[in-house]
């Protein structure tokens, strides 16, 4: 009903604001050569001015901007959380149900942690745009490994799986951002907005991944262990560290990750 009125009162003053225009412009015709002083002293035309720049400025200035920033929280902020949760759900239930014994505990965990990552990138999808996501689950601070993967293409297995197999320190010689992370675990999630960014010193291990990793999020869910979830996206600046929201389900998927593989440890 608001956002109605709220059209409504627009579109009359955006009518009137034009009818004014032209009204302006064939007075200004018919005083054409006259001196401008002595055309503003006709009053009536003084006051059409004013009330011309008083709707410009307001309901069709200020009054635009703020009915702009309310279709944008109305249509462009809003996220579908409730179905994104549904579906992530059934799927964890397809998952357990799907259990036979004797019981693979680490499959177990990893596949029940991938429908958070899953869950993660829809709500992603909605609420920053459909780029190209990737989330990993990285473990191990001795000898890094992604544990658990998922991208926007549907791959559970991450490009660098066979570098990894093959050479335990991949992921350090290369300078991979969540090694730090892994090595001093700290329980605020680290955003870089701008990879590309001269000072950040990215370290990029491909043309591949310099295309696709142009914003990153970071975030030890499990100091102990510890193990860090990490976002990339292929847009800049997909992330900010104001989105308190946002950081806040990325820290509330991270604990539904922790809990995952806790169940692991009570399996035996």
């Amino acid at each position: 009903m608001l956002f109605a009125i709220i059209i409504v009162l627009v579109i009359a003053c955006a009518a009137f604001e034009i009818y004014l225009i032209f009204d302006l412009i064939d007075t200004m015709k018919t005083y054409r050569g006259v001196p401008i002083t002595e055309t503003l002293t006709k009053s009536w035309l003084f006051l059409k001015i004013l009330i011309f720049i008083s709707i410009a400025i307001g309901p069709l200035g200020y009054g635009f901007g703020t009915f702009r920033k309310f279709v944008a929280k109305e249509f462009t902020e809003r996220i579908n959380i409730e179905d994104s949760l549904k579906d992530y759900f059934h799927r964890r239930f397809s998952v357990l149900r799907s259990v036979n014994n004797p019981i693979n505990r680490e499959t177990l965990q990893h596949d029940l942690s991938r429908q958070a990552l899953i869950f993660l990138e829809q709500i992603l999808c909605e609420a920053i745009g459909m780029n190209h996501y990737e989330l990993s689950v990285f473990s191990n601070k001795d000898h890094p490994e992604i544990i658990c993967y998922f991208d926007s293409n549907k791959n559970e297995t991450p490009r660098s799986s066979q570098e990894r197999k093959i050479d335990p320190d991949y992921y350090k010689k290369h300078k991979y951002e969540v090694v730090d992370l892994l090595l001093s675990p700290v329980t605020k999630p680290v955003v870089i907005s701008r990879t590309e960014d001269p000072s950040v010193q990215y370290s990029f291990v491909d043309d591949h991944q310099k295309r696709f990793i142009k914003s990153t999020l970071l975030y030890c869910f499990d100091i102990d262990s510890p193990r860090a979830l990490v976002i990339t996206c292929d847009r800049a600046q997909a992330f900010s560290k104001e989105d308190h929201n946002f950081t806040k389900l990325v820290a509330a998927a991270g604990l539904a990750i922790r809990g995952e593989y806790e169940i692991g440890r009570i399996i035996m």
